[in-house]
């Protein structure tokens, strides 16, 4: 392997190690392909590293170090972006400074796209509190009262609210599971309400079991009493 000097960024071709100087550039590679180290004076300073293919010059692939922070290329646009406040971007280049992260605290990755997981682990507030001897459970009238004229469950953002703003996906899973349990308590009380109804009116059909009982031999003692006096 030998040591070449290519002295534009245009030499992309040399066979072994070639340094160039008019471009700052640090270039290991051959006839068919390299990769080079280069200074990006072109965005006012920083490096890059580059894949250089034959008569293309510095194709953008790869990691480059700007005034913005980090990037990585793909064809002419960066993929993925690390800012200099340590912010991800994903499939965009303004990480948690765009119109939908605007309303977000804390952001530190924004991906333009989908996210495929096999699993996703949230760490934040839960909603065991709904369980609390104090929580106010609000009636089904009341509840039916508020959709009526909001037209979304309480607590709940409206459509609106999350077209522009997004849901947080920890929170609203709290919001969703506190839903559940306020559902749950209803229930309960739905069922020891329908429990106490079953107790009553077994009571009453035992009752009235019992009364048609007596019903019974009254009439049957006012028969036998009657025949007897038709016999004298």
């Amino acid at each position: 392997m030998a040591l070449l000097q290519a002295n534009t960024a245009s030499d992309t071709n040399p066979t072994g190690v070639a340094v160039g100087f008019s471009g700052t550039h640090f270039l290991v590679g051959t006839a068919a392909s390299g990769l080079a180290l280069s200074k990006d004076e072109a965005s006012g300073g920083g490096a890059y590293i580059t894949s250089v293919s034959p008569g293309v010059s510095w194709d953008p692939l790869g990691f480059q170090a700007g005034s913005y922070g980090w990037y990585l290329w793909g064809a002419e646009t960066p993929s993925m972006v690390v800012n200099g406040s340590g912010d991800v971007g994903i499939g965009t280049t303004d990480p948690c400074t765009n119109s939908q992260a605007a309303s977000i605290s804390n952001c530190k990755l924004s991906v333009a796209g989908a996210i495929q997981a096999q699993e996703i682990v949230v760490n934040s507030g839960w909603s065991d509190y709904v369980f609390d001897p104090d929580y106010r459970l609000a009636p089904l009238s009341e509840v039916a009262e508020y959709v009526r004229e909001n037209h979304h469950l309480p607590d709940i953002p409206t459509s609106a609210d999350v077209e522009v703003n997004g849901i947080g996906v920890g929170g609203m899973q709290a919001k969703l599971l506190a839903k559940i349990e306020e559902l749950t308590l209803h229930m309960i009380e739905i069922n020891r309400a329908n429990e106490d109804f079953r107790r009553t009116n077994a009571a009453l059909m035992e009752a009235n079991r019992r009364s048609e009982d007596r019903l019974s031999r009254i009439e049957s003692a006012l028969e036998k009493t009657v025949l007897k006096g038709n016999q004298e």
